[in-house]
């Protein structure tokens, strides 16, 4: 429901779309039982209208869906996906249905939380914020990412840059946050337009995948203090078996399982629960790019559960806080990651991003495909029959008998070498004829 406010009190200032003209029916319909609102509700606006599309092409279930809905039996609704209310004759418009959060049945609009977020600390680029609800197996959370300002990459306190984006947040829209994420310029998913892709950002960070500086969390913090070590800190004074580590791995489990994050087992073995070696290179991968850490394959089969092999991996990552032993004079330069470790070279990290990319888009991988079947000159992929280029006889030719009839006139002809040098071969016929021309 919409109250108007007083000046003095808490409020949300809104600016209007602009009048309704009479040509056009607008209602403002509730999305889940499709029946048109009380005055002054927030719901989805339905249009029906001369500027109406007719639909989508060859797509009747999506045209029925969207552009066809009846309200008491009559009209035809396109249904619009934005939410708002009509205040006097003009239209005002709240959000999108789906990016809208709802968070113990009260309403949340991320475009509120992203704006208080960007003007909570100059170091937060505004307008590039981006909020969303994640389920983590028990109940609806919500991360806040917001890209910083390049000046502060480095000068800028991470964890106090943090800390006041929470507390403004939660002064002003009375709820809590579960993570808050620095991530670097330009890193955060766009259109074209320029427009933050929230639901591209939150696959970013349930892979793992987000250009993370600095990340705090109800549960944990995680900061990347130089751009190529990352430090872990237990905010709460935990054991060993970080928090981060632990959620990491239920994610990825849940991911792989196609689960809830809470019905995944953090003390049954993963071979147990379905993740083969292939999941567990996977996982790896996974972990060692977000972690900074290298993991060998046998470390999952030494801890072969969520529990055990968080634990160790905590160690591994209180070791790494700790840091290396001071070099002495004589101890030659450290070579940067980026110059061995090829999880680090540009190209790598291109090719990946453009993976990621195409898993989000569902499309099929265009650069590596499982054979279903390798034969002499060709090979089966996906059920097409192909010409493998890699044989020796993709052509099917070697044991034609023309082919070996001119072969054997050639062998005949030229003889046979191992090199192009008399001293190594002998001479040959070739030799001959050859100086024989040059001489002419």
């Amino acid at each position: 429901m919409v109250f108007q406010a007083d000046i003095d009190g808490p409020s949300t200032e809104l600016v209007s779309s602009g009048a309704v003209p009479p040509e056009l029916e607008l209602c403002i319909v509730d999305p889940v039982s499709k029946s048109p609102c009380p005055p002054h509700r927030v719901g989805e606006i339905w249009i029906n209208g001369p500027g109406n599309a007719a639909g989508y092409w060859n797509d009747a279930p999506g045209t029925q869906e969207t552009f066809l809905n009846e309200l008491d039996g009559k009209g035809a609704y396109m249904r619009t996906g934005d939410l708002g209310f009509i205040w006097d004759g003009h239209l005002f418009i709240t959000g999108r249905i789906k990016d809208l959060i709802i968070l113990n049945g009260k309403n949340v609009y991320p475009t509120d939380l992203e704006e208080t977020a960007g003007t909570s600390h100059e170091a937060v680029r505004p307008g590039k914020c981006a909020a969303f609800s994640v389920d983590l197996g028990k109940g609806e959370a919500i991360v806040l990412v917001c890209e910083l300002e390049r000046t502060f990459l480095r000068k800028g306190n991470m964890k106090q840059i943090a800390e006041t984006i929470r507390r403004n947040v939660q002064t002003t829209h009375e709820l809590s946050l579960h993570d808050v994420i620095l991530v670097k310029p330009v890193s955060l998913p766009k259109t074209s337009s320029g427009k933050i892709q929230r639901f591209l950002c939150k696959e970013q960070y349930m892979t793992g995948t987000l250009d993370t500086v600095f990340a705090w969390s109800n549960e944990y913090e995680t900061a990347r203090e130089e751009p190529d070590r990352a430090v872990v800190v237990n905010a709460a004074a935990e054991t060993v078996e970080a928090q981060l580590v632990k959620n990491m791995i239920v994610l990825h489990v849940a991911r792989e399982l196609k689960l809830d994050a809470g019905q995944v087992s953090i003390d049954e073995p993963l071979t147990g629960m379905g993740i083969d070696s292939l999941k567990m290179m996977s996982m790896a991968t996974e972990q060692e790019e977000q972690l900074k850490l290298t993991l060998t394959p046998d470390l999952f089969y030494d801890y072969p559960t969520i529990r055990s092999l968080s634990g160790k991996i905590g160690v591994m990552l209180l070791d790494q806080q700790a840091g290396p032993q001071a070099p002495s004079d004589s101890a030659e330069p450290a070579i940067p990651d980026e110059n061995y470790r090829i999880e680090y070279f540009p190209e790598y990290r291109a090719l990946k991003e453009q993976l990621n990319g195409l898993s989000l888009s569902r499309v099929k991988n265009p650069y590596f495909m499982v054979h279903d079947v390798i034969r002499t000159g060709t090979t089966r992929v996906s059920e097409r029959e192909l010409i493998s280029f890699s044989s020796y006889n993709y052509l099917g030719l070697s044991g034609h008998p023309s082919v070996s009839e001119k072969a054997k006139a050639t062998i005949d002809r030229f003889g046979t070498s191992v090199s192009a040098s008399r001293i190594a071969s002998g001479e040959k016929p070739f030799h001959r004829r050859l100086e024989q021309a040059i001489a002419i």
